[in-house]
């Protein structure tokens, strides 16, 4: 929904509104990889890095209090 509130937003990414809001605002220019990932999967994105053919999706798992990143290999 691009009309999401940044309360909204942020909780179901599991982030700070105040994140959300910076980032909104231009206050914060930039943005941790880990929460560029959630943002854009709430927005019903996927993060994903390719060189030439080879595409390499991103996703971050939440596992306790620890957050990893995996790397999924995908072809084109």
């Amino acid at each position: 929904d691009d009309h999401q509130s940044v309360r909204s937003l942020a909780k179901e990414a599991n982030i700070s509104p105040s994140i959300i809001q910076d980032l909104r605002s231009g206050k914060q220019p930039d943005v941790k990889v880990s929460s560029l990932i959630r943002i854009a999967k709430v927005l019903g994105y996927e993060v994903v890095l390719q060189k030439g053919n080879e595409r390499l999706a991103l996703h971050d798992e939440i596992i306790g209090v620890k957050h990893n990143l995996r790397v999924v290999s995908a072809s084109c």
